[in-house]
């Protein structure tokens, strides 16, 4: 009865565009949700896709790490919201200050940065240069 209950909920929530977090940090974006920062429909299980979690919960999605990142150079992310990413390898959440950023052009992004984020810095490091959060948005042109 319990799943049932939190399955219609969760449901309720994702229809209206309310976004839930639980301890896993599953994201969960708005129903037909696009990009805040290109208009793009977001892809929820692609490994390019990202999330801005404001303080009231609201989910922002992102369909490529680098539209996120650009929107938090232009100053646009604000200081009590939680950047989220998926791990390039298992495609879980997790938050963008403690991924590590890869670019490359094998990776073919929605928007063309070519910029995946992985929770190892080992998996990261086999792929290109690892970089941190703050190095990635330095090294974004």
């Amino acid at each position: 009865m319990r799943r049932v209950t939190i399955a219609i909920l969760l449901s309720i929530l994702a229809f209206h565009g309310v976004s839930v977090s639980d301890a896993a940090d599953t994201v969960i974006f708005p129903a037909k949700g696009r990009c805040i920062e290109c208009g793009m429909k977001v892809a929820a299980d692609s490994p390019f896709s990202s999330a801005m979690i404001k303080a009231d919960g609201a989910v922002v999605p992102f369909c490529d790490i680098g539209d996120m990142l650009a929107f938090r150079k232009d100053g646009k992310v604000p200081a009590n919201a939680r950047l989220m990413v998926r791990d390039y390898m298992s495609r879980e959440w997790i938050t963008a200050g403690t991924a590590f950023f890869v670019k490359n052009a094998q990776f073919h992004s929605p928007m063309g940065w070519g910029i995946a984020a992985f929770k190892d810095r080992n998996n990261a490091a086999a792929i290109g240069s690892a970089m941190t959060l703050d190095e990635a948005m330095k090294a974004l042109k």
